[in-house]
């Protein structure tokens, strides 16, 4: 099997960012809103609005990933409350206040998966090897400094239309649960619309001083790179002490949109718009505008949407593609450039800030240096100024004793996590528990472990391994097919058509465990629970190379199974090697 032929069952299974190409630069528009009717802060209610402008430039495209900066801006447009701002440098929230900046460096795999990226040096180098961090959670109580929503996760192949599945969320957070809904056109783009729904588990009954949560986003994805062309996220908040009342608002019309209310039902309900009821009275005004099949069809879900006034908090992200255009020559050059400077300054700038006392001025001043003879040297022309001037501002209230917090530093270091690496023979194998199998449970005997994708290239033969090698050994060895960057049920399913027995588990979690990017991979555990040997990809002598290997550790229940492996159900003449 050639390489060729695997990636290409990659793209299939999962479609990756094909669009995408070095140099694209996607600008979108749009606006955030943060409320807090708490009734603790009498005379504190909270609103804020912010402008949001974001920034998405490809910096590189690989066969399987694309590199992007990632800018963000938000700028306050309205001061509700005073003594809320979050100033950059130290200024006080006027209207010429500068905007909060962020800027990131994201690789987006062709599967779909999104890392923040922690490049070193100038020029950057992005490579299969440039460290990775895992992405933090999106802020339940605040807008993200990163927004990210642009890249939404891919629909798995296993997936019929209308079918929800689940992405894990991590954080203790439950899972995200997405569903595709219907094909729209977004500036005459033709988009698949995904929404998201993720909530605590006491959102329907919050109790009395602990905060339940509800978040629901909503992406029209371009059905050509993958990427948003729009999207709309709301996170809510109960505390259980706020009164319960029930109100028809443009954003609960928008949010029985996405829950596929026909647009018939939502006519019917607009004399009711922007009117409070208690629950009593709202549930008789609904049942005189609709008809029995639709009030016992969508009542449930208008009373969801509509308790809006039991809200404790409240953030509402809305924003939209404006512009797109590739950049080309000396444009994509001077733009890297601006970017690779401005990545550097922020990274720098939330060190010395933060310990300015200890630094002293010299420090400072030789970065302000810096900065400022690249601004006078370089032309001006592109955003990402903005984000190099919005450092300097921080050094430069820092060397004037001015203190205040820096720009959110490019990397997020307190959610951060670094990815495990694949372990190396001599290792203790990290445990992992999958369903009611942990492998620390079967120490004191070898175990296989076959980390493979559901609906691959690959797959047949690699499920052939593992079945062969369980009837082999039997019970002397543990073997164990791990579904990875898939459904376990689809992985269920390949086995039973291939009419295998050798169980198969869910690998999610041993992804990050073992550090799995690509698949297949192969390890052996000895009885001690250290690794033995590994091997990547898959061909017509892996059978054997395995088999060799756990010879050395068990001995076989069917002495007479011939040498090699069971046949292969596709025809397999070399070995596959995954690229990162």
């Amino acid at each position: 099997m050639s390489t060729g032929f695997f990636v290409i069952a990659l793209l299939v299974s999962a479609p990756g960012p094909t669009g995408l190409q070095k140099g694209d630069e996607f600008t979108f528009a749009g606006t955030v809103v943060e409320n807090d009717n708490r009734p603790d802060r009498p005379g504190q209610r909270l609103r804020r609005d912010y402008q949001l402008t974001l920034r998405v430039f490809v910096l590189d495209r690989q066969e399987n990933w694309a590199d992007a900066a990632v800018l963000t801006s938000l700028l306050r447009t309205e001061d509700a409350v005073g003594g809320f701002a979050r100033p950059v440098t130290g200024t006080g929230p006027d209207k010429n206040a500068p905007p909060i900046i962020r800027l990131d460096i994201v690789r987006i795999h062709t599967d779909g998966t999104l890392h923040l990226l922690v490049p070193t040096g100038r020029p950057f180098r992005l490579a299969a090897d440039t460290s990775a961090q895992a992405m933090p959670p999106i802020p339940l109580d605040a807008f993200s400094p990163s927004e990210l929503g642009v890249f939404p996760p891919r629909i798995p192949r296993s997936v019929g239309p209308g079918e929800p599945w689940t992405v894990a969320a991590g954080a203790a957070r439950p899972d995200e649960v997405w569903v595709a809904r219907k094909l729209e056109f977004i500036n005459a783009e033709q988009c698949q619309m995904l929404v998201m729904n993720q909530q605590s588990a006491d959102w329907g009954k919050p109790v009395g001083g602990q905060t339940s949560w509800h978040r629901a986003d909503a992406v029209w994805v371009s059905t050509q790179d993958g990427t948003a062309r729009k999207v709309h996220r709301v996170i809510r908040q109960r505390d259980g002490l706020t009164k319960t009342s029930f109100k028809l608002t443009d954003q609960v019309f928008v949010a029985l949109k996405s829950e596929n209310v026909p647009e018939s039902v939502l006519t019917k309900l607009n004399p009711l718009k922007n009117k409070e009821f208690s629950r009593d009275d709202f549930v008789g005004e609904i049942k005189k505008l609709l008809n029995v099949d639709q009030t016992e069809q969508f009542l449930s879900i208008i009373l969801n949407y509509t308790r809006s006034n039991d809200l404790a908090a409240w953030i509402e992200v809305k924003y939209e593609l404006k512009n797109h255009e590739k950049l080309n020559g000396r444009t994509y050059d001077r733009t890297r450039l601006d970017v690779e400077v401005a990545y550097t300054a922020l990274s720098d700038a939330s060190i010395p800030v933060r310990d300015a006392a200890r630094f002293g001025p010299r420090i400072l001043e030789s970065k302000l240096k810096e900065l400022d003879g690249y601004l006078t040297e370089t032309a001006p022309g592109t955003p990402y100024r903005e984000a190099i001037i919005a450092a300097k501002r921080t050094l430069d209230a820092a060397s004037r004793g001015v203190v205040a917090p820096p720009p959110p530093p490019p990397s997020s270091s307190p959610l951060a996590v670094t990815r495990a690496q694949w372990p190396e023979p001599g290792q203790l194998a990290p445990n992992l528990r999958s369903g009611n199998i942990q492998l620390s449970d079967h120490r004191g005997k070898p175990a296989v472990l076959v980390f493979f994708k559901p609906g691959s290239e690959t797959t047949d033969l690699s499920l052939a391994i593992a079945d062969a090698l369980e009837k082999r050994y039997g019970a002397g060895v543990m073997v164990i097919p791990l579904a990875v960057f898939g459904d376990v049920e689809a992985g269920i399913k390949d086995r039973n058509r291939l009419k295998l027995t050798v169980p198969v588990y869910d690998g999610t979690a041993a992804v990050a465990i073992y550090g799995v990017e690509t698949v297949p991979r192969f390890a052996v555990i000895d009885p001690d629970g250290k690794v033995k040997w590994t091997f990547t990809g898959v061909g017509s002598e892996t059978g054997f190379l395995v088999r060799e290997q756990v010879d050395r550790l068990a001995r076989p229940t069917i002495p007479n199974v011939p040498h090699g492996i069971t046949p292969s159900p596709g025809s397999t003449t070399s070995p596959t090697v995954p690229r990162p």
